[in-house]
């Protein structure tokens, strides 16, 4: 497996050992992107060094090797929390493969974790206007890109409109406003999503 990962284009730190043990020992101990675990090992087999890895919560993905017409070997590591596996052949062809599913596995595992992160701001970023809309005073509408009311906030006992918030639900304000605030809020928003900073504009209507 190093002398294949070594003959590839892709520059690769390697380190490897021999018993399941030894391994569990140095993904504690070390940061690696990918772990590549032989099933076919002295002592702790594959499978119980994938138990072993997986039970103690390491955040590292595992590409687990087995021995042709041992597919069902396969199947109970991607139970345990493998991330892909690869057969082995007499030839020894699916190492060509191993370069590949390495990359792909660690792309994977990037793209997972980036969209941990964007999951996470956004909802601390929904906490902080929620809270925020709480402790105002005023009746507040959400409205989507396209100018649609989507959702509102109302404190108790007040209603200072005509109409009861759920009118404007689905609406766009280009619909219910005139055509001076209509341009206004457009331009309000405009500046809010390009400088994703509040924006504040006065106007009057008339009776």
């Amino acid at each position: 497996i190093v002398r294949a990962l070594n003959k590839n284009d892709k520059p690769y730190n390697i380190s490897w050992v021999k018993r399941g043990e030894e391994a569990v020992e140095q993904l504690k101990n070390n940061h690696f992107d990918v772990a590549v675990l032989d099933y076919n090992l002295p002592g702790m087999d594959g499978l119980e060094t994938l138990q072993r890895i997986r039970a103690l919560s390491l955040d590292i993905p595992t590409i687990f090797i087995t021995g042709s017409g041992n597919e069902q070997t396969a199947v109970r590591a991607l139970k345990l929390g493998a991330n892909d596996y690869l057969v082995k052949d007499t030839t020894g062809n699916y190492l060509a493969s191993l370069p590949t599913i390495i990359l792909s596995t660690y792309h994977q595992r990037q793209e997972e974790k980036l969209r941990q992160r964007v999951t996470a701001a956004l909802k601390k970023r929904d906490e902080r206007l929620r809270a925020t809309i709480a402790s105002m005073d005023d009746l507040v509408f959400v409205i989507d890109k396209n100018g649609h009311f989507m959702s509102y906030y109302q404190p108790p006992g007040k209603n200072a409109l005509s109409a009861t918030p759920e009118f404007f639900l689905g609406k766009s304000y280009h619909q219910i406003s005139p055509q001076h605030v209509s341009s206004l809020i457009d331009e309000a928003m405009e500046k809010a999503w390009s400088n994703n900073e509040p924006q504040q504009f006065e106007y009057k209507l008339e009776s």
